[in-house]
């Protein structure tokens, strides 16, 4: 472009496709996410909704104001964002529905809200903390064995704390605790 772009990081093309594959799933989460808002009816209660200043006589639909309605949109967020990968595997002849595994997807939401961890999120009073987002995840979708798995983890005293710097998704053996 003959323009000066600034300093660029130029992957490999496996660590380029993985790279991809992780921001897609991370972004497909947060649109489950939203979507769990929409089928758990939270948008139809209309105490959640006020007058926006900026808009005139438009309402805007204000903060969640209860940490269930987040972990259930988390949860049905999951599952849709599950249920679409698994649609997405089945669809190529070479997969069997016996062969799908939830773990790389499992190991990428982790990841999301190691992230956002990582980036300071923390319990507020709309939100829960991304730890206790994760592990209702687990517990839900994958039962207590995985929630305590993933927990004990996080619990881990030769870690730094919970949601330390060191991504979960970067740990190997993770996969053998939590399965």
């Amino acid at each position: 472009t003959g323009l000066p772009l600034g300093p660029q990081v130029h992957l490999e093309k496996d660590a380029d496709l993985q790279h991809a594959l992780q921001l897609q799933i991370f972004e497909m989460f947060v649109l489950c996410h939203e979507f769990g808002h929409v089928l758990a009816g939270h948008l139809e209660q209309s105490n959640l909704w006020s007058p926006d200043p900026r808009f005139g006589m438009l309402e805007s639909f204000r903060e969640e104001e209860s940490h269930q309605m987040e972990v259930e949109a988390d949860c049905i967020g999951y599952v849709l964002l599950r249920e679409y990968f698994h649609r997405k595997l089945l669809s190529k002849k070479t997969y069997v529905a016996e062969s799908l595994d939830d773990r790389v997807l499992l190991i990428s939401v982790i990841g999301l809200f190691d992230t956002l961890s990582i980036i300071g999120a923390k319990r507020t009073e709309t939100h829960p903390s991304p730890k206790e987002r994760i592990l209702t995840i687990a517990f839900n979708v994958y039962g207590l064995g995985t929630a305590e798995a993933l927990e004990r983890y996080y619990d881990d005293p030769e870690r730094e704390g919970a949601m330390s710097t060191e991504p979960l998704y970067a740990r190997n053996d993770i996969f053998q605790r939590l399965f």
